[in-house]
């Protein structure tokens, strides 16, 4: 255990060393389109916790964020004032007099997805206790946190986060009829774990991973381990494509319970979603912020089932609702919504709600989807607050058998990372 400890520390010391010489911490802002900048904020919020110094927190966020915080047994924190009060509180606490904060950038290829001037995240929290005489340092506790960050105002600022109590991975989708695959026995619904001994969280890294050792031999082996049923199998590929077509799922861990079918209906959020697609349906701009959370709410991607660029926050909702809602009208023929497969990963007041959505075109082409949303019951409503990282590109957690969408789904040597 304290091997593991050691390389946890050293790699946490690695991603948060400081900037070469020649370089300033405290240069001017990046280009909106440089990921660097993230680094440099999450940095500033690092030592902002560190010296105790609420201001220079708070910075790091936009004023209308929204940051989602569980509390066993109380109700969430939510919104921005809220998290500003617990903030305060916390940073007086004794306990965090000698606590190191760290905060593990997380810019990494698969763990930041960029659009401009929005992107997402997973933003790894972890907090250290430093050496006292004999006793080593330790980490006390690693948390993740959905994050979306946005450049406002000349600096990248944190809009969102909400508590990650959900793994993603990669998932068959569908074998490609003579395939390695086939040959292999694989099936859809394999869960893609590891290739190589790399833990694979997307189905994106899987196409990196494939296209480092396309040229290699065609004989060189390639070890990729599948979970199935609770049984993990060991399969060995050849460069090249593998034969199948992929995407990102989530799956709830030990302290969550994952809702299916008839349950995930009788869950109260089932009702909320019902509500925003009758809303969406309306075409109500007020209908929809009715479930979106009054303390604050962020969607980087638009309105969730109809997917865009827009980022949709408690500041731009008026503008940016109504705007998506013109497109939608415009595109879809609204009658022939139809909204199926719900399932909910629960956890406390907190929820990762999924659906599959499907839609006609105004030309008659049929359009499909499969959102997911994080949603919070606080003032006793349940309502959406924002989306997690992957889920644009998400079948929907557990969702393990879910059809591939044949229109947008590519083979995984094809399909860009």
């Amino acid at each position: 255990m304290r091997h593991k400890t050691v390389i946890l520390l050293c790699l946490m010391k690695l991603l948060l060393s400081p900037p070469q010489a020649g370089v300033s911490a405290d240069r001017a802002s990046p280009d909106p389109r440089d990921s660097s900048g993230i680094a440099l904020m999450l940095r500033r919020l690092e030592n902002s916790f560190n010296k105790k110094d609420l201001r220079g927190i708070l910075s790091c966020f936009s004023d209308d964020a929204v940051t989602v915080f569980p509390i066993e047994h109380e109700e969430p924190v939510v919104g921005r004032r809220q998290f500003e009060s617990f903030l305060a509180a916390g940073l007086e606490h004794p306990e965090n007099e000698v606590a190191e904060r760290l905060f593990i950038d997380a810019t990494g290829d698969f763990t930041l997805r960029q659009n401009g001037d929005v992107a997402e995240m997973l933003l790894t929290h972890a907090v250290r206790v430093p050496s006292v005489r004999d006793t080593p340092a330790v980490i006390g506790f690693v948390t993740k946190d959905f994050a979306t960050v946005c450049y406002k105002n000349g600096h990248w600022q944190i809009c969102f986060m909400f508590p990650c109590f959900a793994e993603s991975n990669a998932v068959v989708a569908e074998v490609v009829s003579g395939g390695q695959a086939e040959s292999l026995g694989i099936r859809p619904g394999d869960v893609i774990t590891h290739h190589l001994r790399m833990p694979i969280l997307s189905a994106e890294q899987l196409v990196w991973r494939c296209r480092m050792f396309e040229e290699r031999p065609a004989d060189t082996k390639l070890r990729v381990l599948f979970r199935r049923d609770g049984q993990v199998l060991a399969r060995t590929f050849r460069p090249g494509d593998m034969g199948i077509n992929t995407r990102n799922f989530f799956h709830g861990t030990v302290e969550t319970k994952t809702l299916l079918g008839s349950d995930a209906r009788q869950h109260p959020v089932a009702t909320t979603i019902d509500s925003y697609h009758s809303a969406l349906r309306a075409a109500s701009i007020d209908g929809i912020r009715s479930v979106f959370c009054s303390e604050g709410f962020a969607f980087p991607y638009g309105l969730p089932s109809a997917m865009s660029s827009t980022l949709i926050t408690a500041g731009n909702a008026s503008e940016s609702i109504a705007f998506e809602l013109r497109r939608i009208v415009e595109q879809w023929d609204l009658t022939t919504m139809r909204v199926s497969d719900i399932r909910v990963i629960s956890h406390g007041d907190l929820a990762l709600a999924g659906w599959s959505f499907s839609v006609r075109t105004t030309s008659g082409q049929r359009s499909e989807s499969h959102p997911v949303v994080c949603a919070v019951q606080h003032n006793g409503k349940w309502s959406f607050v924002g989306m997690p990282w992957q889920s644009q590109h998400t079948v929907g957690p557990l969702n393990l058998h879910a059809p591939a969408d044949r229109e947008g789904t590519k083979r995984n040597k094809e399909v860009q990372p």
